[in-house]
């Protein structure tokens, strides 16, 4: 009969392999022998060679081994985790019976025997089963208690309470596999445990890794992290700030021991270790910007400093952590991990991270640069050592400019001001000056754009650098100053420099086409080449040169000095006119001392001074004539008499609206002594006599006219000059009068009315010396273009006259190429000057406008 069974069931064979426990009530027993009971069967000794009875010892081994090992069909709450171990295990640890301490060691010998045999081949191992339990278990139950948990906000400390359910989960499903299981694996426990554990790990971080987990982690290493970098500090309950290194030891303590929570669970994979990378990063940042920003000329706060923290704070607490993901923080050696290459990767990240910062700033930096070099500047040297780095810099550079400084409503000085300092800053931080040529490219062509900026700069460099205040110094006062510095050591542009240079090297790979190599300090030639055309510097270098030496005195050294610096970069061909005008002031002054010494006309008591010009080598000159007081006529027919009789070839034409002149006055509670132009001192001595009935001096505005044969406009803006000088007041539209006490500024004694008067008086003036300020500096010794033109036009209307004619209506570019053939000496005037002359004569009646050609009107004379 056994052989029967053994056929039967080869080819009907047992299925016994379950994933649950088997029920005790419907045991698989195989078939019994002919003629015998159920209950025989059941009941009665197992034969050992049999294979069914080998299946059914195997299937009673399995039901009680799984039926110990299945997990209750219930979650882990945070409330259980924290409870005694005591209640713990209560209620999550089983105690193992007989048979199931026999079927466990049976289902081990088996997997340890199975080994041999073909996987096709093999029964499920008890462990496969129990791995697929504990996974089944986790995502059933465990993962929705933690996904509630990591779903709070921050501040419940979500990361800590999941990471304790965790760590009691797994002790929950590891108890048994250690106690139980595991023993009967003698050799290969470890591995088979390894494996286990493992494959949960993988279950719980595929699961949670994606979800608020990370974000959870990322704020805890933020936070703890920042404590123990020194970022930021803690409070004690008395309000007194704890030790830093306290502090930064005990959140290290924290972050040491929740990483290794982290680890144990399974969650210190490759993920956190990511999560700790990008919070390190912001870390770092934030270290910079926090300790850094705004400190550019702090020495102490530079790189030195940052490398300094890396080493006392960065890489050791990256080193706990770090060991700490890996699973090795108990060992000694793990700090090794940690190699000296790291750290100065380190150090190249954070020196890069300021650098980028200083980047930021850089526009702050050079607006603020002062004459020598910056250490906040210096930090962007790391980021100009490669071609891309040198490109981002400018490019960002460039930007910065266009945005905050290349802008309508930035002034011309303000902007040259800045490109003074671009250049000594790039300079300083390239010295070939190839990053200085990219960055200067917009500035200096919106300054070429600027109507005002050769007049500026050439302003700027004949300042003197003697008469600055601490309140209000002129006008690029620097710059007057770069160039006394500069004067005695600049070179002009000599082009066999380079050929006898034993230093000379190529130009740099990245240089633009147009690169040309420079002195360092070369301030005044960077800005002489902002324009191409050289003959624009050089008209208004002669008009401001020439205003600076008749508004000067007897010393002429400093305009000495800006003509030769001009001379070394333009050529003396170019400035040939401005020798003669310097030469021309420093023989006046010999003539003039000669001709007052021979005539005895120094023996005056008014001191004048005559300054004798070259009239065709000066540019045009304002010549706006008027009766000069009796005794300046006086000295001037006999010096004109002394100066012909030394001179006969010569003739003098005096220029009376040119003159300066130093002013005494006398009044009543005070005495002034006020430096003028010659006309305004002219009309207020025209103020110097008292009326005979009121014994006051009061003039109308045409009775100054009359008595001056002055132009209309500069006897206003004289007047308007001395009522803002408190020296004259309005008491009516047209009256002057002589102001010989001051009014009371405050009301003391005085009414109300009066009081009134007097701030309105005070208003006056302030008002009337802001107009004479603006007239004053409007004024110019130099004939601007328009007022040329408008003298010439009398001549060239001539010409246009007998052109339309002789030869009929004409377009207007006709008009100014006929005119360009027949004027002597050329029309140097453009479309634009001609087209305003023009429709002047056209609105007077004189010409017409038809079709784009003027013509005569026939009507007019």
């Amino acid at each position: 009969m056994a052989a029967r069974r053994r056929i039967f069931n080869s080819v009907f064979p047992v299925n016994t392999a379950k994933s649950l426990p088997t029920p005790t009530a419907t045991p698989v027993v195989g078939q019994g022998s002919f003629g015998e009971s159920f209950a025989a069967s059941q009941n009665g000794p197992l034969d050992s060679d049999d294979p069914a009875a080998e299946k059914i010892r195997r299937q009673r081994a399995w039901h009680h081994a799984t039926e110990f090992l299945s997990i209750p069909a219930a979650a882990v709450t945070y409330e259980e985790a924290c409870l005694e171990d005591k209640a713990l295990r209560s209620k999550w640890i089983k105690s193992c019976s007989r048979d199931a301490t026999a079927g466990i060691a049976l289902l081990a010998s088996e997997g340890r025997d199975s080994k041999a045999l073909p996987p096709k081949q093999r029964d499920e191992s008890l462990l496969d089963w129990y791995s697929q339990e504990v996974i089944r278990h986790y995502v059933d139950y465990q993962l929705p208690i933690l996904l509630e948990i990591l779903a709070q906000g921050p501040e419940a400390d979500a990361l800590a309470q999941a990471l304790k359910v965790l760590q009691v989960s797994q002790a929950i499903y590891f108890h048994p596999l250690r106690e139980y299981v595991l023993k009967h694996y003698t050799r290969d426990a470890k591995e088979h445990f390894g494996s286990f554990a493992d494959q949960f790990h993988a279950a719980v971080s595929n699961s949670l890794v994606r979800g608020d987990y990370a974000k959870h982690l990322g704020l805890f290493l933020k936070e703890q992290g920042s404590l123990a970098l020194g970022l930021t500090h803690e409070e004690a309950e008395d309000d007194m700030t704890l030790d830093v290194q306290y502090i930064a030891s005990s959140a290290r303590s924290r972050t040491r021991d929740t990483l290794i929570s982290v680890d144990e669970v399974g969650l210190g994979g490759a993920h956190a270790q990511r999560i700790f990378a990008e919070t390190m990063n912001e870390l770092m940042t934030a270290h910079v910007q926090e300790a850094y920003a705004g400190q550019v000329t702090d020495l102490v706060r530079g790189p030195d400093s940052l490398m300094a923290w890396i080493d006392e704070f960065w890489w050791p607490f990256v080193a706990e952590v770090v060991a700490c993901l890996h699973g090795d923080d108990e060992n000694p050696e793990s700090v090794k991990r940690i190699t000296q290459s790291d750290v100065s990767n380190w150090k190249e990240r954070a020196v890069h991270e300021l650098a980028t910062l200083r980047l930021r700033e850089a526009f702050d930096i050079v607006v603020d640069w002062q004459n020598s070099s910056n250490p906040g500047l210096a930090d962007i040297a790391t980021l100009i050592t490669t071609m891309s780095g040198r490109a981002y810099v400018t490019n960002h550079f460039s930007t910065a400019v266009s945005n905050r400084l290349l802008q309508p409503g930035a002034s011309t000085v303000e902007i040259l001001q800045i490109y003074i300092h671009v250049i000594m800053a790039f300079l300083d931080l390239d010295p070939k000056g190839v990053l200085l040529d990219r960055v200067s490219r917009p500035i200096r062509r919106y300054l070429r754009d600027r109507d005002d900026t050769v007049r500026i700069i050439i302003q700027g460099l004949l300042i003197d650098t003697s008469a600055e205040t601490e309140a209000t110094p002129e006008p690029l006062f620097e710059l007057a100053k770069v160039m006394n510095e500069l004067s005695e050591t600049s070179k002009g542009g000599d082009s066999d420099a380079e050929m006898y240079d034993l230093n000379w090297t190529p130009d740099p790979v990245d240089a633009a086409p147009e690169y040309k190599r420079g002195e360092s300090g070369e301030i005044i030639g960077s800005l002489i080449d902002i324009f191409d055309n050289k003959d624009v510097f050089v008209k208004e270098f002669q008009n401001m040169l020439s205003e600076s030496l008749l508004k000067g005195g007897t010393d002429f050294i400093r305009e000495g000095h800006v003509l030769g610096l001009f001379k070394e970069r333009l050529g003396d061909g170019l400035l040939q006119a401005c020798d003669v005008m310097l030469r021309d002031l420093t023989e006046s002054l010999r003539t003039d001392a000669y001709i007052k010494k021979e005539s005895k006309l120094d023996q005056t008591d008014t001191v004048f001074t005559t300054k004798i010009l070259s009239r065709l080598y000066w540019p045009p000159l304002q010549s706006e004539d008027y009766a000069p007081p009796t005794d300046v006529k006086l000295f001037q027919d006999n010096y004109e008499k002394a100066f012909e009789h030394y001179k006969p070839s010569r003739k003098l034409q005096w220029l009376h609206s040119l003159g300066q002149a130093r002013v005494e006055l006398e009044l009543e509670d005070r005495s002034l002594e006020i430096d003028c132009h010659t006309w305004q001192a002219e009309v207020i001595y025209q103020f110097h006599q008292e009326d005979e009935h009121d014994g006051k001096t009061t003039k109308s505005f045409e009775d100054v006219v009359t008595e001056t044969d002055m132009d209309e406009d500069l006897v206003q803006a004289a007047l308007t000059f001395w009522v803002g000088k408190m020296v004259l007041h309005e008491p009516s539209l047209g009256e002057y009068t002589v102001l010989e006490k001051l009014p009371p500024t405050s009301g003391g004694s005085t009414e109300s009315s009066a009081n009134t008067g007097s701030a309105a008086l005070n208003a006056a003036a302030a008002a009337a010396s802001a107009s004479a300020a603006a007239t004053e500096s409007a004024s110019s010794a130099v004939k601007s273009d328009a007022d040329i033109l408008q003298e010439r036009m009398g001549v060239f209307w001539q010409y246009i006259v007998g052109m339309l004619t002789n030869q009929g209506q004409m377009p207007l570019q006709r008009i100014v190429m006929m005119l360009r053939f027949v004027v002597p000496g050329g029309f140097a005037f453009g479309n634009e000057e001609l087209r305003s002359f023009l429709a002047s004569k056209v609105a007077e009646g004189k010409l017409e406008l038809a079709g784009g050609n003027y013509k005569i009107v026939r009507s007019a004379n």
